[in-house]
């Protein structure tokens, strides 16, 4: 007698001890339904939730920490996050998201930014992404005071597109 187990939309006949069927068949089957439905849900470039320390009040291209995504494995990126930064004068809070897409014919990413919380008066953002090579990168507008370096926080995770072939 088997057991039936079910991954995604794969039943798969598990053979149960005292069975004489052959259990090969059956692993190979349950393995190769497991890494589809984990392919599905994540890939190897994904980076999962974080938090960075933004130590200085401006930062020019900043690398933000373990955000690569190499171009030749990566199509395009969804990057999420929230910033606080504060110091004795002034708070700041946004939130958003960095959407980015590899062009091969030019090998260049292409950045599209949206976010909502504190802007300067002029409307502009705060803090801006661009890509150093295939690295994320923050720029912070410096916003004085005694900066809090330990509770000027950067949270993040990105999720990934691979490149088809």
């Amino acid at each position: 007698m088997s057991v039936n187990i079910t991954i995604g939309t794969e039943l798969i006949k598990f053979p149960t001890t005292g069975d004489d069927s052959l259990w090969s068949p059956a692993v190979i089957d349950f393995a190769q339904a497991v890494a589809l439905q984990l392919a599905s849900i994540s890939s190897a470039f994904d980076v999962s939730p974080r938090v960075q320390t933004l130590s200085s009040d401006g930062n020019v291209n900043l690398p933000i920490n373990d955000v690569v995504f190499p171009s030749g494995s990566v199509r395009s990126f969804g990057f999420s996050y929230a910033i606080y930064r504060t110091n004795t004068v002034t708070n700041l809070a946004e939130n958003g998201i960095v959407n980015g897409v590899f062009n091969s014919a030019t090998s260049t990413w292409i950045l599209q930014h949206e976010f909502s919380g504190d802007r300067q008066t002029s409307g502009i953002p705060y803090h801006t992404f661009s890509m150093s090579g295939d690295q994320l990168t923050i720029s912070t507008v410096a916003i004085g005071g005694a900066y809090d370096s330990v509770n000027s926080k950067l949270s993040y995770a990105a999720k990934t597109i691979l490149v088809s072939n």
